[in-house]
């Protein structure tokens, strides 16, 4: 359990808390004509505003899932990509943890080069206190090894602090070079292990670039007209009124790219 506690104080919790919401509930009833509504309206509002945000960005998440990138369509670019690679460290930030998601074939099509290591970070909480350091990251390769290419799950427990960017990256980098020691070891090649490190130290100080999708959200054209006003309006209205991702993720402008892409829900 995430609070490691028995089951019978989790009950008298719950009952407790459940006989005041309960006495609060049934008050503010025998009230409703005297003010007792507002209270009512205000959590429809709030229960209403949380529906919309939690079924629109289920349908997102789906949609990311459906449409991810195919390993076999990896395998046919090639290791450039289809486009030239740069030097320098792209960390492209995703909410899928398995797959390569839709944005990143959006980012070859719009772009010109795409830098020669990239890692998919997805940034996870857990339900649980807090993630040991050396646990933080999750760490596998994507594609074949000449593809530079990684993934990295970042995980942090509700009561774990963000690191700032400059000390993530540099814990990133450790986290890498370790991994490719391990998996190195286990193939029994340390010449090719040497080699890659060098590349990825090379590959940092040319710069570290963070990519975001700035992903629009719409309703498909079959939707219902109750599902376009909940899609197109209500959520876009409280979408572009919330923190924007690269505030959230504490990333400098001058280190920010991003590109739109827009998801058929």
């Amino acid at each position: 359990m995430v609070w490691q506690t028995s089951l019978p104080l989790v009950a008298l919790f719950v009952l407790s808390f459940g006989s005041f919401e309960l006495v609060y509930f049934s008050s503010v009833l025998y009230k409703f004509t005297s003010g007792g509504y507002l209270p009512l309206t205000f959590a429809s509002v709030l229960y209403f505003v949380m529906y919309v945000w939690n079924y629109v960005q289920t349908k997102r998440h789906n949609f990311e899932v459906e449409q991810k990138v195919s390993t076999e369509y990896l395998n046919s670019i090639g290791s450039n990509l289809g486009i030239s690679r740069v030097p320098g460290l792209g960390l492209l930030y995703t909410e899928l943890t398995h797959g390569i998601p839709a944005i990143f074939h959006h980012f070859l099509i719009n772009l010109p080069a795409i830098h020669s290591v990239l890692v998919f970070v997805s940034v996870k909480y857990l339900p649980v206190n807090t993630v040991p350091a050396e646990e933080r990251f999750l760490l596998q390769r994507v594609g074949p090894k000449d593809y530079k290419m990684y993934r990295c799950i970042a995980r942090y427990g509700y009561r774990d602090m963000r690191i700032g960017n400059e000390e993530f990256e540099l814990f990133l980098m450790e986290n890498l070079k370790n991994f490719i020691r391990n998996e190195s070891w286990e193939e029994g090649d340390s010449s090719v292990e040497e080699e890659e490190i060098r590349f990825l130290e090379k590959s940092r100080e040319a710069g570290v670039v963070y990519l975001l999708g700035h992903s629009g959200v719409r309703a498909s054209e079959n939707s219902s007209l109750l599902k376009r006003v909940i899609v197109n309006y209500v959520y876009d209205f409280l979408r572009r009124n919330c923190r924007q991702g690269f505030v959230d993720l504490q990333i400098p402008n001058k280190n920010l790219l991003q590109v739109g892409m827009n998801y058929s829900v």
